[in-house]
């Protein structure tokens, strides 16, 4: 009973203690809370002179591809020994040949025919002329008053004292078919026929000879000596090795921003494939785009034309620069590659040039085609009209930037008009921003 009545003593004696310490203290001075103020990066605004770079990915595609296949029938006697995949064959050489003999044996028998209807017009041209010189004997005879006589043939002088008498029209105008016109026509027409079949037959002997159509690499091939093949069967695939297409599906706006596309062959191209350790790259031009849309793309095809592909390109950098021979040397592979067709391949175009357009860091662009500018040491948003982004860079366009203004980079959480900061690197004058454009701002989220 002791023990608890001092326990108690204790416990009250402490409530005592801190009663009289919560009565005497002091009272704190009460301060309104200070937002901080955020430091952010800035880069500045550059001005854009040079025309706009467009990079693209297309695939390379032959630009002639043909089909090797026989005109006429028969056995290979011959079939060039580069008529393999991927062997290269040069125009107008001779790919393969087909064994002539029956097709030289039916030139022969042509030439024959040829030869035989020449006889038979001439034949009938002497016949035609004997005929004519026959009627008019009998024209002469028919003129010299012998009707009269029943043909009688006079003497010269009794035929001066005959009185002229009246010349039947079948004298005068004689039928063809007394002339021996439509037989001289006939075997003309006949000679016709065979010299038409002479040049037939000499045309399918031409055929028995296949030649290359011009310099390509051989895609494919299914043919051997001694093989019958017939007429029209597929023997070979060629694609042309003097240029190739690269095939580019690029979007509309993009395609806004090349000069000239609908005229031919009038913008530059720079085609890379990337190849082991190292990136090539070849000349080609902006030949033509077409005028129909994909339908699931919605993208319009753009057509570059790289000549020579079978010469390897010249090596650059992974960033398009081109390197030093010893660099180089120390790089590239024992031989560089072709422009493989059917690869991959990167392309840079030159687009127009804009005299408005500015560069700065693609992290400056927000959400709602809006910047961030610091001017004084406060945040004005401006808007902006992207044209392009690649890489870590963004062009565009605003009527309310000029060189050297500082957009901000770096994230922030809650951004609004006219807000302060702090630059991290002390550049907080901005230049050229109007005061009206410091309205055109709203509370927006960063990106």
């Amino acid at each position: 009973m002791r023990t608890t009545l001092i326990g108690i003593g204790i416990f009250l004696a402490c409530v005592a203690v801190a009663a009289i310490l919560i009565a005497t203290r002091e009272r704190p001075e009460v301060a309104m809370p200070v937002a901080p103020v955020p430091s952010v990066q800035t880069a500045s605004v550059v001005t854009r002179d040079a025309a706009i770079p467009l990079r693209a990915t297309g695939t390379v595609q032959a630009s002639e591809e043909v089909a090797i296949a026989p005109e006429v029938g028969g056995r290979l006697v011959y079939v060039h020994p580069q008529l393999r995949i991927g062997g290269r064959v040069t125009r107008g050489e001779v790919l393969l040949r087909i064994d002539a003999t029956d097709y030289e044996n039916a030139v022969e028998q042509a030439l024959a025919d040829v030869r035989q209807q020449e006889v038979q017009v001439l034949q009938a041209s002497e016949e035609r002329r004997i005929a004519e010189a026959e009627f008019k004997r009998f024209q002469a005879r028919l003129t010299g008053n012998g009707a009269r006589e029943n043909s009688r043939i006079l003497p010269p002088a009794e035929l001066e004292t005959q009185p002229p008498f009246s010349t039947p029209a079948e004298a005068t105008s004689p039928s063809l078919l007394v002339l021996r016109e439509p037989q001289l026509r006939a075997a003309e027409a006949a000679q016709q026929r065979a010299n038409a079949r002479l040049e037939d037959a000499r045309e399918r002997l031409s055929r028995t000879t296949i030649r290359a159509p011009f310099s390509g690499i051989v895609r494919s091939e299914n043919v051997a000596p001694g093989a019958y093949v017939s007429p029209g069967q597929a023997l070979a695939q060629i694609v042309a090795s003097s240029s190739v297409e690269v095939i580019i599906p690029i979007d509309r706006e993009d395609a806004a921003l090349l000069p000239r596309l609908w005229s031919a062959g009038t913008s530059p191209a720079d085609v890379y494939l990337d190849y082991g350790d190292a990136r090539y790259r070849w000349e080609g031009i902006v030949e033509r785009a077409s005028a129909i849309l994909d339908d699931a793309t919605r993208t319009i095809d753009v057509i570059v034309l790289v000549p020579n592909p079978i010469r390897g390109g010249s090596i650059v950098h992974a960033n398009h620069q081109a390197i030093s021979r010893d660099v180089a040397e120390g790089t590239r592979q024992d031989e560089p590659p072709p422009l493989f067709v059917g690869e991959l391949v990167h392309v840079d175009l030159q687009g127009i040039s804009l005299k408005d357009a500015f560069e700065v860091p693609r992290e400056a662009i927000r959400s709602g085609d809006v910047v961030w500018v610091a001017v004084n040491g406060t945040l004005r948003i401006v808007p902006i009209r992207v044209i392009q982004q690649i890489d870590d860079v963004a062009l565009i366009q605003s009527r309310t930037l000029a060189p050297g203004d500082a957009v901000i980079t770096s994230p922030l959480r809650v951004v609004t008009e006219g807000m302060r900061i702090r630059t991290a690197d002390g550049r907080d004058n901005g230049v050229g921003i109007p005061d009206d454009a410091q309205s055109a701002g709203v509370t927006s989220a960063a990106n």
